[in-house]
C-alpha cells in the first residue's frame, strides 16, 4: 500500500528573524535547511521511500554543491502503517540528533566556563524545534487527493498543538536578541573584573545570550566531521549588513598599492587593540552551501553609467585568486565593517569583550582615515544602505495541486521538485555574481543580503533565471504558472537586522497583493524622512516596469535633466486642476508639465527625452491616466519614485567611479 507521507520541521520565521548580527540571520536559516536535510536523508534510507519534495539530497550541478532543503518534506513510503511511523519517526531522531551535533560544536569553549547554565543551555536547544507529520494511504491516481487531504492535517496539528511549561525557567536575564529565553550565563560572568572571560566567550558586556542564540552566534557550517576546536578556528565569517553596504567600494578601480598599505596599516592597529584578523575576514575558505562559488558572469548596470560589468564578480573573489585591478583585490579578504568609524567601539568590543575609550581608538582612526584617501572617500560619503531581497513563488500550491491531478501527478511533482532545486543553486550564483551574500535559497524562496547598486539588477535576475529554470517545459493546466515576487528591503547598515527581515518579509508580500503577483515591491526605511512604498509588476505591456523607470529617473538626476524636486514642481503647477470641479484634458496637462520642465531644466533636456517625461508625468498626473487616484495621489507616488532613483543614482555612481556632473557638462550632454 502508498502512503503519502508530510512533514513539517518549524520554527521558521521567529527563529530565523531573530537576529542581532549577519551571523546570527545566516546561521539560523542554514540550521534549519542542514536539519530538514538530515531529517529527509533518514526518511530517504528507508527501504521502499520515494522523496518528492525536495527531490534529492544530492547536488545535480556542475558545482556540486548540495541543495538546500525547505522546511517541508513530502514522500511515499510503501509499506503498512507501522513502516510509515518507523520512517517518520527516524527523521525526526535524525534531526534532533543533528541539532545537539551543532550545539555541542557550539559550546565547545563555553562548557569549561564555571559561569556556562549548561542544564538550562541543552533545554532550550533540545526544546527548539517542532516536528509534525501526517500520512495518508492511497491507490494510484489520487496522489493529489492524498497530498491535499495531508497538508490539511498538518495545518490542523499546527492549530491544535497544546503548550506546556517551560523546562528551564528562571529569573535569569531575558535573550537580548529575542526575549523569548533566559540567558544561560551567570550575571556575575558581566562584571567589569571578568572582561578576559567575556573575551573567550565572545561575548559583549551589555549582551545576554540564551541557548539558541548562543548555538547561532557561535555555529558554523562544519568543514568535516573535525574537532570542536578545529571547526571553531575555520568557521566561515558571514558578511555583516556594513560589508554588504559599502561593497560598492569594492567595484571601482583605484591604485591598488595604495589601499593595500593602507588597508594592511588599518589592520595592524584594530590587531593592536586585540581584534584578531580571523574574525574579521571575508569567508576564509570555500564552502559548500553557502561559501563563495566560482561564477563567470557580467553584471547589468543601466545605459547611462557604462552598462555590463564584472565589478560586482570581483567584488567577492577570495584573495589570490586572480583578481587584480581593482580595490576588491586589496580589500577581499576584509569585511567592510572596518571602514565605518562608528563601528570601530563596537568591532573591538565584539571580539575582546573590553569597550574601548576614545583616547585607545585614535590611532585606529587615523589609519582609517589614511584609508578612506585611498578609497577617494570620506567618512560622509561612505555608502551606508544596503538591500536585502526576499523572493517567493506565486501560486506554487495552486500549480502544484493541479498538476498532481490524474496519472502521473507523482512523477510531475518529482520533475518540478528537481527543477526546484536547479533554480536554488543557480540563485545562490546570482546573488553572489551581484555581489550579494545568500542566506537562505531553498526551493522558490531567496532571502538575500545586495548592494544598492545591483540589488534591482539581482532581483530581475532572479524572477528570470524562476521562470527559465522552474516553469519553462511545464505543462500546461487549468492554474496559473507559477512567477516569482520579488521584496526588496532598502536599508541602514546600522539597522537592527530583525526590523530590516521583517520589512523585506512586508515587501514581499506587498509584491503579492498586486493582481496578477508577478510583482516587484520596494520598501525603503531612511534614517529621516517618511517611509516609502513601490510597487509594480515585473512585467507591463508599455514595457515601462518599476524597475526600467527608476534605472531611467536615475539617469536623469545624474545629468542633471532633472532634479529630486521635479515632482513638488509639477504638483504645484497643477494646482488649478486639483479642486472638486478641477477637471482637464490630457493635453492641458500635458502643456503645463512642458511647460514646468522648459524653467526647471534650463534647456539641458534635448526634445526626445522631454517629450518622453512629459508623456510620463501626464501619465501621472492625468485623471484619464489612473482614474482610481487623484492626480495629487499619483504625483506624490512619482515624487516617491525619484526620491528612490535619487538612492540608485549616488549608489551607481559610486560603483562605477563617476563625479557629479558641473552644469555645463549636464547642458552639453541634453544637446
Amino acid at each position: 500500500m502508498n502512503h503519502l507521507l508530510v512533514v513539517s520541521l518549524g520554527p521558521i520565521q521567529d527563529f530565523i528573524s531573530a537576529a542581532r548580527k549577519a551571523q546570527d540571520l545566516w546561521f539560523g536559516s542554514w540550521l534549519l535547511s542542514d536539519l530538514a536535510r538530515a531529517a529527509a536523508g533518514a526518511i530517504d534510507s528507508v527501504s521502499g521511500v520515494t522523496l518528492v519534495f525536495p527531490e534529492s539530497l544530492f547536488a545535480n550541478d556542475a558545482d556540486g554543491a548540495p541543495p538546500s532543503v525547505a522546511n517541508k518534506i513530502v514522500a511515499v513510503v510503501q509499506g503498512e502503517a507501522d513502516v510509515v511511523k518507523r520512517t517518520a519517526l527516524s527523521g525526526r531522531a535524525a534531526m534532533q540528533t543533528r541539532l545537539e551535533k551543532h550545539a555541542a560544536r557550539s559550546f565547545e569553549t563555553a562548557k569549561s566556563s564555571r559561569a556556562f547554565m549548561s542544564v538550562e543551555a541543552w533545554k532550550q536547544i533540545r526544546d527548539l524545534m517542532e516536528y509534525f507529520w501526517v500520512s495518508v494511504s492511497y491507490e494510484e491516481p489520487d496522489y493529489a487527493k492524498a497530498l491535499v487531504k495531508a497538508e490539511h492535517g498538518i495545518a490542523a496539528l499546527k492549530n491544535t498543538k497544546r503548550w506546556s511549561a517551560v523546562g528551564w525557567g528562571s529569573e535569569a536575564p531575558k535573550s537580548s536578541i529575542d526575549g523569548l529565553r533566559e540567558s544561560i550565563f551567570q550575571e556575575w560572568l558581566y562584571n567589569p573584573e571578568r572582561e578576559d572571560d567575556r573575551e573567550r566567550l565572545h561575548l559583549k558586556r551589555s549582551e545576554r545570550l540564551c541557548g539558541v542564540g548562543y548555538l547561532k552566534r557561535r555555529g558554523a557550517e562544519p568543514p568535516s566531521d573535525a574537532d570542536a576546536a578545529e571547526a571553531d578556528r575555520n568557521r566561515p565569517v558571514f558578511h555583516s549588513a556594513s560589508h554588504v553596504a559599502a561593497a560598492t567600494l569594492r567595484m571601482r578601480s583605484l591604485d591598488d598599492s595604495a589601499v593595500r598599505a593602507a588597508k594592511e596599516a588599518y589592520v595592524r592597529s584594530l590587531q593592536a587593540l586585540g581584534v584578531e584578523f580571523s574574525r574579521i575576514e571575508v569567508r576564509p575558505r570555500e564552502t559548500h552551501g553557502f561559501g563563495t562559488p566560482r561564477v563567470s558572469a557580467e553584471v547589468s548596470f543601466p545605459d547611462w553609467c557604462g552598462g555590463h560589468s564584472d565589478a560586482p564578480l570581483r567584488a567577492q573573489r577570495l584573495a589570490g585568486d586572480g583578481a587584480r585591478g581593482a580595490t576588491s583585490a586589496a580589500l577581499n579578504d576584509v569585511d567592510n565593517v572596518i571602514l565605518f568609524p562608528a563601528r570601530l567601539a563596537e568591532i573591538v568590543e565584539d571580539e575582546t569583550g573590553r569597550r574601548p575609550d576614545s583616547a585607545q581608538l585614535e590611532p585606529a582612526r587615523k589609519r582609517l582615515g589614511d584609508l578612506h584617501r585611498a578609497l577617494d572617500v570620506s567618512e560622509d560619503s561612505l555608502p551606508i544602505y544596503y538591500a536585502m531581497l526576499h523572493a517567493d513563488g506565486d501560486s506554487m500550491g495552486a500549480y502544484l495541486e493541479a498538476i498532481g491531478r490524474g496519472d502521473g501527478g507523482l512523477a510531475r511533482h518529482k520533475a518540478v521538485s528537481k527543477n526546484l532545486v536547479k533554480f536554488a543553486n543557480e540563485a545562490t550564483r546570482i546573488v553572489v555574481r551581484h555581489g550579494g551574500s545568500p542566506v537562505y535559497t531553498g526551493g522558490d524562496d531567496v532571502l538575500a543580503f545586495a548592494p544598492l547598486p545591483t540589488a534591482l539588477a539581482c532581483a530581475d535576475a532572479l524572477r528570470i533565471a524562476f521562470a527559465r529554470m522552474v516553469v519553462d517545459g511545464l505543462p500546461d493546466v487549468d492554474a496559473q504558472k507559477p512567477t516569482l515576487s520579488v521584496g526588496v528591503a532598502i536599508a541602514h547598515h546600522l539597522t537592527n537586522l530583525s526590523e530590516v527581515r521583517a520589512q523585506a518579509k512586508a515587501a514581499e508580500a506587498l509584491a503579492k497583493k498586486q493582481p496578477n503577483k508577478n510583482a516587484l515591491a520596494l520598501i525603503v526605511e531612511r534614517r529621516s524622512g517618511p517611509r516609502i512604498e513601490l510597487v509594480g509588476a515585473w512585467e507591463v505591456s508599455s514595457g515601462d516596469s518599476l524597475h526600467a523607470r527608476l534605472d531611467k529617473f536615475a539617469g536623469l538626476l545624474h545629468q542633471k535633466h532633472i532634479s529630486r524636486k521635479t515632482a513638488h514642481d509639477v504638483r504645484e503647477a497643477l494646482v488649478p486642476l486639483q479642486g472638486p470641479n478641477g477637471q482637464a484634458s490630457a493635453e492641458v496637462v500635458k502643456s503645463i508639465v512642458r511647460g514646468v520642465l522648459r524653467q526647471k531644466t534650463r534647456g539641458t533636456l534635448d526634445e526626445a527625452t522631454r517629450n518622453d517625461l512629459v508623456a510620463r508625468l501626464a501619465n501621472y498626473a492625468s485623471p484619464e491616466g489612473t482614474p482610481k487616484d487623484s492626480p495629487a495621489q499619483n504625483l506624490s507616488r512619482f515624487g516617491d519614485e525619484l526620491d528612490v532613483a535619487w538612492q540608485l543614482c549616488k549608489a551607481y555612481r559610486m560603483a562605477r567611479g563617476l563625479r557629479e556632473p558641473t552644469d555645463a557638462a549636464a547642458q552639453e550632454s541634453g544637446r
